[in-house]
């Protein structure tokens, strides 16, 4: 055709999304093709308003003419809500009118929208176009059901559904059919309630557009002539009645399609009944979780209140403030016509903020849905439904976190617009904002129920300045006066410490901490601490704790002042000053007894001085008590049990300086007593307690050896001597006696144990003679006898070491007696080496001197015959029995 032929292919521009091709084979046939036109579905109105709206002459200058008599009402009626994402407008000028009347421009790119979403959510309309040829239609079928009409007409956004509802789910199809039937027969909606329905199943799927009443006007509007205040009512009434029948559900200000089996779903969901409880429950989350969450709120950036929150009539949490913030909700049993007089009563009774939301926001149903729609689901075991069942129900969730927020919005509004009652008036606040208007009603709230906060105007921060405040050198003036800081709270401490001294009733600090944290003063407990510590300071009132009263400087007072763990265990008594003439003579008493010039003229100073010498005298008694011993006599001991009955009875009123004083002035004598006599006691602990000791033990001895001193006159004279000096009470002139008289009782010990030690010796001799006599030449006893021999020299050696005579005369028996046990056992051994027909050995019998001649009195000569007989008679007898009598 010598190059004159067009071959023209139209498809999709991106024609992999829609088919696939085996192999590389749809390139080669798109090669073929040089020249590529991009017919882009965006500019499918472009086409519409050729193909379809051009206009005659005629027309077009008529449509000029109403445009610009019309133009701004036009841009008020084609305003879509502020929240709307969607790029949607109305006619920008007046070419653009006459192109596209009578639509509007927002419709070609919503419909566009519309259609592709239909294809998404409808599997009868997968295969509407979301270009130029489902676009071409659709105008064209609305653009002739309004042929009839003028030049002031539009077409309404709903006229588009009868291009698409012959392709969509016959579910949906049945939904606006049967609502069709419904209005034809009066069943509880009206026709142009179904119009609405189906322009929000158009925009069901459309993101960026909200189905409120707002943008629905919007898309209702059919002429220039409508007036969108009337239909925005008219609207608001469609949608009423179509949600009470069911056929679409609300979300805040939001309204959705709904099909059949959302439908059925939503009936069982309405019909969960939901307990008011549970929703005043819910109103308090949002308000005191979200909306104004804590439950302290913060006072002029210094203090902090604790509040408790409550909805209605119930409290949320315990109860632990004496302030409350009330929410009265639209469930409540207060109505309009009797809620200022009640909550003003109400809330002066009970110390409360109440906020009475305004009554133009339905937050109440939004979280009625929320509820009904967790209950559904509860009860539903999502695993056992079909898909499509599912699915529904996720949305039902989406849809009740939509309730919620919108709840959450609602209830914003409504305590920004509500009604305040604080402290027993009705209060007008002002604010954009929830957390504001309830931040300048707790404020309200504090500054009525807290009326003596203002009492204190200095503040600090730390223990430290406590601890400055007690070590203050101010006077009492400069502390209490008139100008002082926080005087009028100090006054109103030293009015209770008043009142309660006169009604003899004990008060601790930590009672004086919650009166005064709580109304009408809401001070904070460090400020609390502060004006104790210079209530203190000043002399006005004195701590007890443990039974003793804390002075200034003390670092327990601090503690006692703040910890938890002390406050109700100490005491706040209130402070009676000592009298000059008592404290000049405390003064002159303690410079006597302690040696100390320079005592304070201040009571306090004075008391805590006093009391630390006398202590630091009592730990020096103590010490010396302690050396007191059951087993040693010691002397003084009534000196120091003296000092501590003195000491007690002076410490044991340090609560009380008054008491304490006198106390200390009235045992001036036996204070001064016991100075006097504790030096003595003192010095002889340090320097003559050993003696004192030796001695009596030197005593103790003589007299359980008194037997051997017959012969020692003088020393048991010495041993009186010394015993009388130990008995004496106040024996320290005389122990110098003592060492003489212990040198004379020890030499005589010397002699009476060196008669004993000779005899000893002397039996040691003879029982070696003995051993080695029985042992002879003989070799081979000669290592048992070098052994006995041994144990005999051992025995010399303690002879010569012991200083008791008694011991010493023990010491010869147990030698008799070893020694008559190892000269047998070498009889035994010597009988044993005798060979048969040798002599026998002789028989040996040992026999002890002191059993041959017992001790007895002789007086004459007769009875010394008598005497030497027996014992005549008894060698004869022995040796009559054995050839050789052994005298031991």
């Amino acid at each position: 055709c010598h190059g004159k032929v067009w071959v023209i292919v139209t498809s999709q521009e991106d024609i992999d999304s829609v088919t696939h091709v085996k192999g590389n084979d749809f390139s080669k046939i798109q090669g073929r093709f040089n020249t590529r036109l991009s017919l882009s579905s965006a500019s499918v109105d472009e086409v519409i308003k050729r193909r379809i709206l051009a206009k005659t002459p005629e027309a077009e200058t008529l449509l000029r003419l109403v445009y610009q008599q019309n133009a701004s009402s036009m841009r008020n009626l084609f305003s879509f809500s502020p929240e709307t994402k969607a790029d949607l407008k109305g006619y920008g000028s007046e070419d653009e009118f006459v192109e596209s009347f009578p639509f509007v421009p927002y419709q070609f790119k919503l419909l566009q929208d519309v259609l592709v979403q239909v294809r998404k959510h409808g599997s009868s309309g997968k295969h509407l176009s979301g270009g130029e040829r489902s676009m071409l239609s659709a105008f064209q079928e609305a653009a002739q059901k309004e042929k009839e009409k003028d030049e002031c007409c539009f077409v309404p956004f709903y006229r588009f559904y009868d291009t698409v509802h012959t392709f969509l789910d016959g579910a949906i199809r049945r939904v606006i059919d049967r609502a069709g039937s419904a209005a034809a027969e009066g069943n509880g909606l009206k026709p142009q309630d179904v119009n609405i329905l189906k322009l929000l199943f158009l925009v069901r799927y459309v993101d960026g557009i909200a189905s409120n009443v707002e943008n629905l006007s919007t898309l209702m509007i059919d002429s220039i002539r409508n007036d969108k205040i009337s239909m925005r009512r008219l609207i608001q009434e469609s949608l009423d009645r179509l949600v009470h029948e069911n056929y679409v559900s609300r979300s805040g200000e939001t309204y959705l399609f709904l099909t059949d089996e959302e439908q059925d779903i939503n009936r069982e969901i309405r019909n969960i009944p939901v307990d008011p409880a549970e929703i005043t429950h819910m109103i308090g989350q949002l308000v005191f979780a979200d909306i104004y969450p804590g439950r302290k709120f913060r006072y002029k950036t210094r203090y902090d209140f604790s509040y408790d929150p409550m909805v209605d009539n119930a409290i949320i949490g315990q109860p632990s403030s004496d302030i409350r913030l009330r929410i009265v909700s639209v469930v409540s049993e207060v109505t309009e016509n009797d809620a200022d007089s009640r909550l003003i009563l109400q809330s002066k009774a009970g110390n409360e903020a109440i906020v009475m939301l305004a009554s133009d926001y339905d937050y109440y149903h939004e979280l009625e849905e929320v509820i009904r729609i967790a209950k559904y689901v509860k009860q539903r075991n999502l695993s056992q439904l079909p898909e499509s069942i599912r699915k529904i129900i996720a949305a039902k969730q989406n849809e009740a976190k939509e309730h919620e927020k919108a709840a959450g919005v609602m209830l914003r509004e409504a305590i920004v617009k509500g009604a305040y009652y604080i402290a027993g008036e009705r209060t007008v606040i002002r604010s954009s904002n929830a957390k504001d208007a309830l931040d300048q009603a707790m404020a309200c709230l504090i500054e009525n129920v807290y009326s003596k906060l203002n009492y204190v105007g200095s503040f600090i921060q730390s223990d430290a300045e406590i601890q400055q405040i007690l070590s203050s050198p101010q006077t009492q003036e400069g502390m209490l006066g008139v100008d002082a800081p926080n005087a009028q709270a100090l006054g109103d401490i030293e009015q209770l410490l008043e009142v309660r001294s006169r009604m003899h009733m004990q008060l601790t600090v930590g009672e004086i901490q919650k009166r005064y944290q709580a109304a009408p003063y809401g001070w904070r407990e460090i400020d609390i601490a502060a004006l104790l510590a210079t209530l203190i300071r000043a002399q006005k009132l004195q701590l007890i704790y443990g039974g003793s009263s804390l002075l200034p400087a003390d670092r327990k007072t601090v503690d006692c002042l703040r910890k938890r763990s002390e406050v109700d265990k100490t005491i706040v008594r209130r402070r009676q000053e000592p009298g000059d003439e008592l404290k000049r003579k405390a003064r002159k008493l303690a410079s006597e007894l302690f040696g100390v010039l320079d005592l304070s003229a201040d009571s306090d100073g004075l008391c805590g001085q006093i009391q630390a010498l006398m202590e630091e005298a009592r730990r020096k008694n103590s010490s010396i008590a302690a050396l007191y011993s059951a087993t040693v006599p010691y002397p003084g001991r009534s000196v120091i049990d003296k000092g501590e009955e003195a000491f007690s009875a002076v410490l044991s009123k340090r609560s009380d300086a008054i008491a304490f004083l006198e106390a200390f002035t009235r045992l001036e004598d036996e204070l001064l007593d016991w100075q006097e006599d504790f030096r003595e006691v003192d010095f002889f602990f340090k320097n003559q307690s050993q003696i004192f000791k030796s001695a009596h033990s030197l005593c103790q001895r003589v007299q359980r050896e008194s037997t051997y001193f017959g012969d020692e006159p003088e020393a048991l004279e010495a041993a009186k001597t010394m015993a009388e000096i130990l008995r004496l009470p106040k024996p320290y002139r005389r122990i110098v006696e003592l060492p003489t008289l212990s040198q004379k009782v020890n030499e005589a010990y010397q002699r009476i144990n060196s008669v004993r030690l000779e005899r000893v010796q002397a039996t040691i001799v003879q029982a070696r003679g003995d051993l080695r006599t029985l042992a002879g030449d003989d070799p081979e006893l000669k290592s048992y006898l070098m052994r006995a021999e041994g144990e005999l020299d051992r025995r010399r050696q303690q002879a010569m070491e012991a200083a008791d005579p008694t011991l010493l005369d023990a010491m010869i028996t147990q030698i008799l007696t070893y020694s008559d046990a190892e000269c047998r056992k070498l009889e035994q051994m010597i009988a044993a080496k005798q060979q048969p027909g040798t002599a026998p050995a002789l028989r040996i019998k040992t026999l002890r001197r002191y059993d041959l001649m017992p001790q007895k009195r002789l007086t004459n000569e007769e009875e010394v015959d008598a005497y030497v007989e027996a014992l005549r008679k008894e060698l004869l007898q022995a040796l009559k029995e054995n050839d050789v009598i052994q005298l031991n």
